[in-house]
């Protein structure tokens, strides 16, 4: 296996955990106060970029936290 061959193994991983944790974070409630999305782990308003682009439920800090916690 050579170099491209892992960076596509590491690509191919990488969009499948992408997608579970898509999938998983459709199964959690968005967490709304007084009309604003807030992350369900800190509470802090999430980038209304964010929640657009990526319909997120996390704040940017506590995203990867997840990721990593649930990736166990």
């Amino acid at each position: 296996m050579d170099e491209a061959d892992h960076a596509q193994v590491y690509e191919e991983q990488a969009r499948e955990r992408g997608i579970q944790n898509a999938r998983q974070q459709h199964n959690e409630p968005a967490l709304i106060i007084k009309g604003k999305r807030m992350c369900v782990d800190c509470e802090e308003e999430i980038n209304p970029k964010r929640v657009e682009a990526v319909n997120a439920i996390r704040c940017e800090e506590c995203q990867p936290l997840y990721e990593k916690w649930s990736a166990r």
